[in-house]
């Protein structure tokens, strides 16, 4: 339903962007011409990103939260609907509004990713990009769905999240200046043998953050 074009990568990056201004947060990514930052931290591997971060919030004093968002581009190449989705990426999902980080991905279908997965998403996003070639100008069209209260639906045959607001903007063109809408996403899930990740997670109690996901 949602393919390429739909402004899924652009809302991703503007929202990356705008929380980075805001807050000055570190961005892990897997969309290494998205480079406007120097401080952003490239990796393709889901394992070595997840390994990356939990190391990273380990070192942490322990009154300090982490200042990061991971942008975790087409996350459906990882998590396909009939797979059964890897538990050290489960315990990691699970701990990210307790370690206060914001977990951005896309897919291009959503009823195509595990329905384990997309009980882990805060909000469901179905983008749409409208472009006027005669004025040069896009209008991002993005309906925002409440991940946390998916239910099943008769009507549908399928868990549905329902919407809470839609959100139209003009496209801005330094956005999508900054990064390349023709990259070809590199994504890998390679486990290292022998090695479980993310039994260190730690257990604070605030709950912030989650898994916005795009399509």
């Amino acid at each position: 339903m949602e393919n390429n074009g739909k402004g899924k990568t652009y809302s991703s990056v503007k929202f990356c962007i705008d929380r980075k201004l805001a807050t000055n947060c570190v961005i892990y990514t897997n969309v290494t011409s998205f480079n406007i930052f120097s401080d952003t931290v490239f990796i393709t591997d889901i394992f070595e990103l997840i390994d990356t971060v939990i190391s990273y919030c380990d070192h942490l004093p322990s009154d300090e939260q982490p200042n990061i968002i991971i942008f975790f581009d087409e996350i459906f190449t990882v998590l396909e609907k009939n797979s059964r989705i890897n538990k050290d990426i489960l315990s990691f999902l699970s701990q990210l509004r307790k370690r206060k980080i914001v977990f951005v991905t896309t897919a291009q279908e959503w009823l195509e990713i595990n329905v384990t997965f997309r009980r882990y998403v805060r909000f469901q996003i179905d983008c749409n990009m409208i472009s006027l070639p005669l004025t040069h100008t896009a209008f991002i069209i993005n309906s925002v769905n409440d991940g946390e209260q998916l239910k099943w639906s008769n009507e549908e045959n399928e868990y549905i999240a329902p919407r809470i607001s839609t959100n139209i903007s003009k496209g801005n063109l330094s956005i999508i200046e900054s990064y390349d809408t023709f990259e070809t996403i590199q994504t890998t899930n390679k486990q290292k043998k022998g090695k479980t990740i993310g039994q260190s997670i730690s257990t604070r109690e605030e709950e912030v953050g989650g898994v916005p996901l795009l399509k």
